[in-house]
């Protein structure tokens, strides 16, 4: 699966960048200095951004936007060697003004991580650095045949992943509920990040609590940031697309037998159409040093990276498959877990009884 979303980002870039230039630009300017102020000429992606990133075998290919005429240089976080370098056209498309190729070296181990970063040399020759990184993971299959599984992320810190490749089935309800992954840092702050295919929008239970809630962007994609931090321990997660329950028929109403005009019945308030549950784990992140955890680790259902992130502390991306969805499910029965709907339907019956 390419480019999920992806182009938010840079919308979201724009928007910004418009609004700076547009409002309150020439307040408190004199007339003669306002009117030297005009629009840029294009628009403004620097440093260069990710919009694509697809793979055959060994060789990666980037795609992007950079301003026209910079220099765009991909290098590896471990070693800071450069590994490609593109020019950025001089017309900008409405997709990639540049693409660069990379070569993934042999797969030797049984997992790999292989870690890029952008830099952006302008035409002025200010270098700018760019907070996505670009991320291979890779794994031999158990049996030793057969080809690799591999995931592709875009990330930068504190905003959800970009899943550019699934490594595993994906996590999707048939009606199109869709999780990518869930990324989260030593304080606890979470993100959420997935799609739906129908309207609606996504609420996030933790425990039986909805801890936060979000309409649905471009392409039908979704984050949420959780409205509190979750403490290191182990959660039911329930992601809900909520929405209005499907309206009763218009009915036809007669007085005298005259026939009124239809009607339909008020609007109730919102209710789940559809949701999915898995088990999310956090682990003390001071247990994680000690026992020098590698930093890629994968099971049937899930894949999770670690990394460090500028000016201190780790990041943590978890890919979600299939299979989490059975295996929360499977826990939640197991423990005789309260679904959230089943919770608010508790806590609505208690307090009928403490009315009466």
């Amino acid at each position: 699966m390419t480019s999920k979303c992806i182009k938010l980002s840079r919308l979201t870039f724009c928007l910004l960048a418009a609004s700076g230039v547009m409002a309150g630009c020439t307040r408190g300017l004199p007339p003669e200095t306002a009117a030297d102020i005009s629009a840029p000429r294009e628009a403004l992606y620097a440093p260069a951004q990710i919009v694509d990133v697809s793979t055959n075998g060994a060789v990666v290919t980037l795609e992007g936007l950079a301003p026209s005429d910079s220099q765009v240089i991909v290098v590896s976080t471990r070693d800071r060697q450069v590994v490609a370098q593109a020019k950025a056209d001089n017309e900008n498309g409405d997709d990639v003004n540049w693409e660069a190729e990379v070569n993934l070296p042999p797969l030797e181990q049984q997992t790999s991580v292989e870690s890029f970063g952008l830099i952006t040399l302008l035409p002025d020759e200010v270098e700018t650095i760019s907070p996505e990184r670009i991320t291979i993971l890779r794994k031999r299959p158990e049996t030793g045949a057969g080809p690799y599984q591999q995931a592709v992320i875009v990330s930068r810190p504190g905003a959800a992943s970009i899943i550019m490749a699934d490594p595993l089935e994906p996590l999707i309800t048939p009606q199109g509920l869709a999780l990518y992954s869930i990324d989260y840092d030593d304080n606890g702050s979470v993100i959420f990040s997935g799609r739906a295919a129908l309207r609606g929008r996504i609420r996030i239970y933790v425990n039986g609590e909805a801890i936060g809630e979000t309409g649905l962007g471009e392409g039908g994609s979704w984050f949420v940031i959780a409205g509190w931090t979750l403490p290191v321990g182990t959660y039911p997660i329930e992601i809900h697309r909520i929405g209005l329950a499907p309206r009763l028929p218009a009915f036809q109403s007669t007085v005298l037998g005259a026939a009124l005009s239809n009607t339909t019945l008020p609007e109730s308030p919102p209710v789940t159409l559809d949701r999915m549950a898995i088990v999310f784990n956090r682990d003390d992140p001071k247990d994680k040093l000690q026992s020098s955890a590698p930093n890629f680790v994968t099971s049937a259902y899930m894949w999770e990276y670690r990394y460090d992130i500028p000016g201190g502390g780790r990041q943590y991306t978890a890919v979600y498959g299939a299979q989490a969805q059975r295996f929360g499910q499977a826990i939640q029965e197991d423990e005789g877990s309260e679904t959230a709907p089943q919770l608010e339907e508790r806590e609505i019956a208690d307090d009928k009884i403490e009315d009466n």
